[in-house]
C-alpha cells in the first residue's frame, strides 16, 4: 500500500492526506469503518474477503488494544484510528481542554510506530467551523502535530475531513440505516453517482453491513469483486419492495385527541356552547365564569392535558425539521437530563409534553392565588384552558405538512403560533380574571401580566447571553 502511494506521488501534483490529493484523483477508494468490538472481530476474521472487495482503508472507531491493531497491520490495508471524543463545542473544550488533550496524546503514544497507520481521527460531530472553537482547540492541535506525523482528521455527519482542509471532504459514508426499504437500490444510486462524478473520495461502508451482504445477497458480493478487478460497476438489483402501509404514531395520537374532543362534546354538553361563547361572545363567557355560572372544569382539565400532548407533538415536529440524527445526538449529549426516553427524537416529545404540563400547573397557581375575587380554582381553569382549542387546528395542519415535507417554513411558523397561543393564554386569563376587582386590579395585573412578561423576557435574554446554550444549538443545527 505504501508502495502504491509512492507511485501515486509521481502521478499527481497536489498531495494532501494519506499521500494523495483527494481533489485531483479520479479513482475511487473503498474503506470500511468499525464502530464496536463485534464489528472489529468480524473484520479481523474476514480480511481476505475485504481484500477481494478492493477495500483499502479500515477505520477503527472503537476501542481496540495494540494487539488487535497489530493483527490488522501488515495485511495491505491502510489503517485509520478515530477517538471516541465527539460533540465538542468551544465551551466544552475550554472546560475540559486538559482532559481532551491528555486523552488524545495518550492515544497518539499508543499508536506510535504502528505499521500501516496513516491517520488519527481526533473528534466527531463537533463545532469545527466555529472561530471560537478553533481558537480554543489550537493548543491541543499544536501538541498533537508536534508529537506525531500522523495525518489528523475529523468526521462530521458521515463525512471525513482533514484538519488541514476542513471544508473539502476526503471520505463519505453510506449509511444504510437511512434506507430501511430498498437499501440496495439507494446504495446503487449513491455509489454510481460517486463513480460518475469521479469524486476521488474514500467511500466508507459500515463493516457489519458490508460483510452481511456476503451471505444475504451474493450478487452484491460478485459485483464488488468485479469492481475491484476491473473498475466496472454493475449491480443486478432485486425487485424493489413496496413500503407497507404504516400508521405514524403522531397521526394515531392526533386521531385519539380528536376522538377525545368528540367524546367530550357528546358527554359534556356544556363544552360546545362554552367554546362558542369564548370565541364569539367573549364578554359573556367571562361574565359567566366570574359569577360562577359555569362550575364544571372537567373539559378544561382535559384540554390542559391535550395542550401538553400537543406541545410534545410540536416539539417533535420542530426537532424533526431543524435537526438530523447527528444533531439530535449532539443536543442530548450536552443536555442529557432532557433525554427522557433516550438520546433520540422521541425525547423531544416526552420533554415537550412534561415541560408544558408543569408550566401549566405553575400558571394556574400563579393566576389563582392572587385573585381575591375568584373563590374556586375551576373558574381559573375554565378561563385559562379555553384558548387551547385552537391547538387542534394548528397541529392538524402542521402534521401533514411535516410528514410530506411540504412548506417547512409554514410548519415552523405554525409551531411559533402554538407558542404564542401558550404565552397569550396566561395574559388573557389574567386580564379577564382582573375584571370587577376594583382597586386591587392594578396590583393583580402587575403580579401576573407584568411579572410574567419579566420572566419571559428574562428567559429570552438568558438564552441569548448563555454562550454554552448558543454553542450547543449552533452545533446541533449545523450537523
Amino acid at each position: 500500500m505504501r508502495a502504491k502511494k509512492t507511485y501515486l506521488c509521481f502521478g499527481f501534483l497536489s498531495l494532501w492526506l494519506f499521500g494523495f490529493s483527494i481533489s485531483s484523483i479520479a479513482q475511487t477508494y473503498l474503506g470500511v469503518t468499525v464502530t464496536d468490538e463485534e464489528e472489529l472481530e468480524q473484520v479481523t476474521q474476514q480480511l481476505d474477503l475485504l481484500q477481494n472487495y478492493g477495500i483499502q482503508y479500515i477505520e477503527i472507531a472503537t476501542e481496540a488494544d495494540r494487539q488487535e491493531l497489530n493483527e490488522l497491520s501488515g495485511q495491505g490495508f491502510t489503517l485509520l484510528v478515530r477517538s471516541n471524543i465527539e460533540y465538542l463545542t468551544a465551551t466544552s473544550v475550554a472546560q475540559s481542554g486538559d482532559e481532551i488533550q491528555a486523552t488524545l496524546l495518550e492515544l497518539t503514544d499508543e499508536l506510535t510506530n504502528l505499521p500501516e497507520l496513516e491517520g488519527l481521527g481526533i473528534f466527531s460531530n463537533s463545532a469545527i467551523h466555529s472561530e471560537s472553537f478553533n481558537k480554543v482547540f489550537e493548543t491541543i492541535l499544536s501538541s498533537l502535530k508536534s508529537q506525531s506525523n500522523l495525518a489528523l482528521y475529523f468526521v462530521n455527519h458521515d463525512q471525513w475531513f482533514s484538519m488541514d482542509s476542513p471544508t473539502d471532504a476526503f471520505g463519505e459514508l453510506f449509511d444504510f440505516k437511512k434506507y430501511p426499504v430498498n437499501t440496495l437500490q439507494h446504495f446503487d444510486r449513491w455509489f454510481t453517482n460517486k463513480l460518475e462524478n469521479k469524486s476521488g473520495q474514500i467511500l466508507f461502508f459500515p463493516a457489519d453491513w458490508l460483510l452481511s451482504l456476503n451471505k444475504n445477497y451474493p450478487a452484491f458480493d460478485a459485483s464488488l469483486k468485479e469492481f475491484a478487478e476491473t473498475g466496472n460497476w454493475l449491480l443486478p438489483l432485486p425487485e424493489p419492495e413496496s413500503p407497507g402501509p404504516s400508521l405514524n404514531i403522531l397521526v394515531l395520537l392526533l386521531l385519539v385527541l380528536w376522538g377525545s374532543l368528540a367524546m367530550q362534546m357528546r358527554y359534556l354538553p356544556y363544552i360546545r356552547p362554552m367554546i362558542l361563547r369564548y370565541f364569539l361572545a367573549h364578554r359573556f363567557f367571562v361574565d359567566d365564569i366570574l359569577h360562577y355560572r359555569e362550575r364544571v372544569a372537567t373539559g378544561s382539565l382535559l384540554m390542559m392535558l391535550t395542550h401538553a400532548i400537543f406541545g410534545g407533538m410540536v416539539s417533535y415536529i420542530l426537532a424533526g425539521i431543524l435537526l438530523n440524527d447527528a444533531g439530535v445526538s449532539a443536543f442530548f449529549h450536552h443536555f442529557p437530563f432532557l433525554a427522557l426516553v433516550g438520546p433520540n427524537i422521541g425525547s423531544f416529545f416526552a420533554a415537550g409534553t412534561l415541560i408544558v404540563l408543569l408550566t401549566q400547573v405553575v400558571a394556574i397557581l400563579w393566576l389563582h392565588l392572587p385573585a381575591k375575587n375568584i373563590d374556586h380554582i375551576s373558574q381559573t381553569l375554565n378561563l385559562y384552558a379555553s384558548l387551547f382549542y385552537l391547538d387542534f387546528f394548528i397541529v392538524t395542519l402542521m402534521l401533514p405538512l411535516f410528514l410530506t415535507n411540504t412548506w417547512p417554513i409554514l410548519t415552523l411558523s405554525l409551531g411559533v403560533f402554538y407558542v404564542l397561543i401558550w404565552f397569550a393564554s396566561f395574559n388573557i386569563t389574567a386580564y379577564n380574571a382582573s375584571k370587577a376587582m376594583g382597586s386591587d386590579r392594578f396590583m393583580y395585573l402587575l403580579l401576573t401580566i407584568g411579572l410574567h412578561l419579566v420572566v419571559f423576557l428574562g428567559a429570552i435574554v438568558l438564552l441569548m447571553v448563555s454562550t454554552e446554550i448558543e454553542e450547543v444549538l449552533a452545533l446541533s443545527f449545523s450537523l
